[in-house]
């Protein structure tokens, strides 16, 4: 069994280091899996590539920009919104041809167009890292459904125009869907129902996976002495973090007006990382340490482990992979009660799910678990982990994956 993983990005990205992680667990169980990165970087593992040549170097720096100029054009919010109209040529590469299943994952910025995924010929499996595969356009609809009717009239474009390029970009994947070997992974069971109510995969098999956490990096360290090395000793500590904090679907109205309503209860100190203006972090008035964009899993699981909570107040996430980091960290986390973060965390036993979005019920979870006594927290850190480890951790996903593909190789060959 031969699968070929294709990701656009570098490795410290969130959906890269799930596909990675799946990767490398699968090759673990005897799964010829190979991983190619739309990246210039050099990783020097086995079965892991990137662009080599140095024309595909320069192509790889010019391609994302090009692909962005319709975003320009119409004015969208361009990280929330891609065509992919650019692309990388994989289908002539020995990686394809050796390859008896093509797994997408992350595939923007410039790295597949759909043109491209419309030439493969092979079985693909494409594992929904967000919802642009079954919108005409948009990684995150928020409150827009369009996308189970069509779309069309998009509200991140300029304009009301009923036949614009979501429209056309929706029913180009719809037939793309129709005529092609998809099967289709949530990696949340949010994520699922959404691609099974939308007009491109109300057809295609759907099943849910959850995205893979090392749970070897990700583990519990001694939390004082955590704290001690950041020069924290005996502090509440509250953390949070993405890539893109700021991103409007990642909560941070939301997060930052309950944590002024948590701090009045009780002082505590905030660890933060990601892309983040610190100005915002300045205005609230509650001491903070800012670690900026993390690129090492050893920085990640030192914060997490020195603190007493997470956060995570994402509106709409097909996942959340920080939150399950926090809690393979045995670190309990506050989330809103949708999306991603239902399959993650259980109400009161390894976390709190405030009800959406109500920053009130989401301060309250904070002071909730700040308030816990010993015997409490430490049950709920137990029940953290455990739970990842069960759902999450990679033997679990890449076995899954292993069934997933046997099943799909035996139905194509009987046809």
């Amino acid at each position: 069994m031969k699968v070929l993983h294709l990701l656009s990005g570098e490795l410290t990205g969130g959906a890269a280091r799930g596909a990675y992680w799946l990767h490398k667990a699968q090759t673990k169980i005897g799964i010829d899996s190979q991983l190619f990165i739309d990246s210039n970087a050099n990783y020097n593992e086995a079965n892991i590539h990137s662009n080599i040549k140095n024309t595909d170097k320069v192509f790889r720096l010019i391609r994302p920009r090009l692909d962005k100029i319709p975003n320009r054009l119409f004015n969208h919010q361009s990280s929330l919104y891609s065509y992919n109209i650019i692309g990388k040529d994989i289908i002539n590469t020995e990686l394809y041809k050796n390859a008896d299943i093509i797994h997408l994952h992350w595939i923007n910025n410039g790295f597949l167009s759909l043109s491209q995924i419309n030439k493969i010929n092979k079985p693909i499996v494409w594992t929904l890292r967000d919802m642009w595969p079954f919108t005409g356009g948009c990684h995150y609809s928020m409150t827009c459904k369009r996308y189970q009717i069509g779309c069309g009239n998009c509200p991140y474009l300029k304009g009301d125009f009923l036949y614009d390029s979501s429209f056309f970009i929706n029913k180009y994947k719809r037939k793309l869907a129709e005529k092609k070997d998809i099967t289709v992974v949530g990696i949340s069971s949010w994520i699922s129902q959404c691609a099974r109510e939308s007009v491109i995969f109300k057809n295609s098999r759907i099943e849910t996976i959850g995205n893979t956490i090392d749970t070897d990096i990700f583990k519990p360290s001694n939390k004082e002495l955590a704290k001690k090395i950041l020069g924290l000793e005996n502090t509440k500590i509250i953390s949070f973090g993405a890539q893109f904090i700021s991103d409007n679907y990642k909560g941070m109205d939301e997060l930052l007006a309950a944590l002024k309503i948590a701090y009045k209860k009780g002082s505590f100190h905030l660890l933060v990382f990601g892309h983040i203006d610190v100005c915002i972090l300045k205005e609230l008035n509650i001491p903070y340490t800012y670690f900026g964009f993390i690129q090492d899993n050893l920085s990640l699981n030192l914060i997490y482990s020195a603190s007493d909570v997470f956060v995570a107040p994402s509106k709409m996430e097909a996942f959340g992979k920080t939150i399950a980091e926090s809690m393979s960290c045995g670190t309990p986390v506050v989330a809103f009660d949708y999306s991603g973060p239902k399959d993650i965390i259980t109400h009161y036993q390894s976390g709190y799910l405030a009800k959406p979005y109500m920053v009130e019920d989401l301060a309250y979870g904070i002071v909730y678990i700040l308030n816990l006594d010993k015997e409490k927290y430490t049950l709920m850190s137990k029940k953290s982990r455990d739970r990842v480890i069960n759902l999450f951790s990679p033997e679990i996903t890449a076995k899954m994956y292993k069934t997933l593909y046997n099943e799909i190789l035996c139905n194509s060959e009987s046809l």
